[in-house]
């Protein structure tokens, strides 16, 4: 990436690319969309109040998200301040979904969460009555009254209405499953920690407001483009001194021309 008087242009940029190259692999490694993530196709309208929303979609009967759990608490505790963290019942299991929602209504916390895991994959209670879903709140101190009150409310009974809608609007594939800012998924493929590692690259990306390498294709606005390359070029001036690219780029930069570059990581005009 480069951005110097015209004059200076067939000099300097290879020199510059080949800097911008270098320094922006070690701030921004090489997660890519189609391998590493995937862009949705219909991006969820997320809220304008400078959080990136984080979603975890999941199922309490499945075997996968039972191993996934302890790793996702863990995850989440360690989030920023600026980082919005929500779980998702899987709407084609409505029974779980409304069980989920009735302890959250209940404020029973992550602690009553894992009981339902311990349930369902240790003490084979699949859960799979209203009936056995009351027995169960009793026993971990739940108020019969009280759990059958809160699980048939407008309030449960909204959240999984609108678990279901959400279900099927993302087309979800598959549970566990994460989606970061309503625009990229992120599913477990090489490892748990990998997958965290890839949606902690695509939470840092959102804070800094620009986008990943493999959306530069995609960007239609030109502040956008400027966003990204100025991000870049914070990484390269404070790694060297290049006094030309520091004094060429910065956030208020408006690229009149740009093309994505052969290495396909970074951008010039």
């Amino acid at each position: 990436m480069g951005f110097i008087e015209n004059s200076m242009k067939n000099l300097f940029i290879l020199p510059i690319s080949i800097f911008a190259l270098i320094y922006s692999v070690n701030v921004f490694p090489q997660y890519q969309a189609g391998r590493d993530f995937q862009k949705i196709p219909n991006p969820l309208p997320i809220e304008k109040d400078g959080k990136v929303e984080v979603i975890e979609v999941f199922w309490y009967g499945c075997p996968a998200c039972y191993s996934f759990e302890p790793f996702v608490n863990k995850w989440k505790n360690d989030l920023d301040q600026d980082v919005k963290f929500t779980k998702v019942p899987i709407g084609w299991n409505q029974l779980h979904a409304k069980l989920y929602y009735t302890i959250e209504a209940l404020k029973l916390g992550d602690t009553a969460h894992s009981a339902v895991f311990t349930a369902i994959h240790k003490e084979g209670n699949r859960l799979s009555s209203e009936k056995s879903i009351l027995a169960f709140l009793s026993k971990i101190g739940v108020q019969e009254d009280e759990a059958f009150k809160q699980m048939n409310s407008f309030s449960v009974n909204q959240k999984v209405k609108r678990s279901i809608e959400l279900s099927r609007r993302l087309k979800v594939p598959a549970v566990p499953i994460m989606y970061v800012d309503g625009k990229y998924l992120v599913q477990v493929k090489r490892s748990t920690g990998e997958m965290f590692k890839t949606v902690d690259y695509l939470i840092n990306i959102k804070e800094q407001n620009i986008g990943t390498f493999d959306d530069i294709d995609h960007f239609n606005d030109i502040d956008e483009v400027a966003a990204l390359t100025a991000a870049l070029d914070v990484v390269v001036s404070t790694k060297i001194t290049v006094p030309f690219i520091s004094a060429g780029v910065g956030t208020s930069t408006k690229l009149a021309n740009w093309k994505q570059s052969a290495w396909n990581n970074f951008s010039y005009i």
